[in-house]
């Protein structure tokens, strides 16, 4: 082992490292540690935010980034618009292929904390951004779903693809969102954009949800977009009646499927009025780069993300790159600003070392302002004691 091959993909610390920032301190650790070492860097994203960037990164040539007027969540379309980004990528069969972040266009991070309510917000801005992509040519989309500010089951982004929505008393809802969905009487299919036909949808998700009940978008996803307790069941019901008439006009009714609760039920939304495929976000990422043809020549994998906790043994990046190392037998060593007792379960999936970036007790600001210097030492630390136990086994 005299020039180890050593993998890094590292997501956001967010706050306080990107994902090419976190990528390049752990670098400079590793060169610290182990100056011969062969080091290559992994994107790494989940299906949120960074999404784009780390696919354009996987694929080099034949790619172009786009901006489009979308409506946010919170707007009316033709009176407020954002622009959203998005990338195109020519395939090597001639077909383009659309990246685009929901949350680019219907995000969170796009409505004020005191106006956060998913039942007034819509996801008919990623709708337009769809169609975007297929005023460009573009018949493969791959979406992340992570990071929405919605809970419309997907609503809005079919209406601004064709679908037409009416409420029980047959008047037309031409701008459909959250609070819209108990009082859905019917679907008209007829006028959707006919190139949805022709083009093949893949959503990314980093959850596993089903559309309703207890682990449901209403009642695990709903608070972190500002629903109160009360909303919650309402929400729950206004999902399973959207699955209902669906089911009544002849569609398809997937709402058990695992990951139909992403972003406010849209990954339902992906699989019932596009005809699209769920993916785990990592997944498609991964196979982006060709990180296949990588892993099976690692040493070692190092990664890492602000915070380790239950959410990340259930479907995260972390999680996913660890399946994916374990088809090859490559040991996994995690790095984290906040390691919560949650993570634990990680262990089981094949990760043999976590550490906390942190090496004395400090303020959020002061965390985030030494963060790059942090992660550097500790995963100096890390691959140092790794390193120096592969050799002595040798040695014996």
């Amino acid at each position: 082992m005299e020039h180890p091959l050593l993998v890094l993909a590292f997501d956001k610390f967010r706050g306080s490292l990107t994902q090419a920032e976190a990528s390049e301190a752990a670098e400079k650790g590793v060169r610290r540690a182990l100056p011969e070492a062969e080091v290559v860097i992994l994107p790494c994203a989940d299906g949120g935010e960074g999404t784009v960037e780390a696919i354009l990164a996987a694929c080099g040539t034949g790619r172009k980034r786009y901006t489009c007027s979308v409506t946010p969540p919170l707007g009316i379309p033709g009176k407020e618009s954002i622009e959203a980004s998005f990338a195109v990528l020519s395939g090597e069969d001639g077909v383009r292929t659309c990246v685009l972040e929901m949350c680019a266009a219907s995000g969170l991070s796009l409505v004020p904390e005191d106006r956060r309510d998913p039942m007034s917000a819509s996801t008919y801005g990623t709708g337009q951004m769809i169609r975007a992509g297929l005023d460009l040519g573009c018949r493969r989309f791959l979406l992340g779903l992570g990071g929405s500010a919605t809970h419309d089951g997907g609503i809005g982004m079919a209406a601004a693809l064709g679908y037409r929505f009416y409420d029980r008393q047959g008047n037309f809802i031409p701008f459909p969102k959250g609070s819209d969905l108990p009082e859905l009487g019917s679907i008209r299919t007829d006028e959707a954009d006919p190139r949805l036909r022709n083009s093949a949808f893949t959503a990314c998700c980093d959850v596993d949800n089903p559309l309703c009940g207890p682990s449901g978008a209403a009642a695990v996803f709903g608070p972190q977009k500002g629903a109160i307790p009360e909303q919650i069941p309402k929400m729950d019901e206004g999902l399973a009646h959207l699955a209902q008439i669906l089911t009544e006009t002849g569609m398809q009714d997937c709402r058990e499927q695992p990951g139909v609760g992403a972003a406010g039920g849209t990954g339902f939304g992906v699989r019932a009025f596009l005809g699209g495929e769920l993916k785990s976000g990592i997944d498609a990422v991964l196979d982006a780069a060709k990180a296949d043809d990588i892993l099976r020549k690692a040493d070692l994998l190092l990664t890492g993300e602000g915070k380790m906790d239950i959410q990340t043994v259930h479907g995260k990046a972390v999680a996913g790159l660890l399946s994916r190392a374990e088809r090859f037998g490559v040991p996994v060593i995690g790095f984290c600003g906040i390691l919560e007792d949650g993570a634990w379960g990680l262990y089981d999936r094949g990760m043999i070392g976590m550490f906390s970036i942190s090496d004395r007790p400090m303020g959020k600001k002061d965390a985030f302002l030494r963060a790059k210097a942090l992660l550097e030492k500790q995963v100096y630390s890390a691959v140092t004691l790794w390193y120096r136990s592969k050799t002595q086994k040798r040695r014996k």
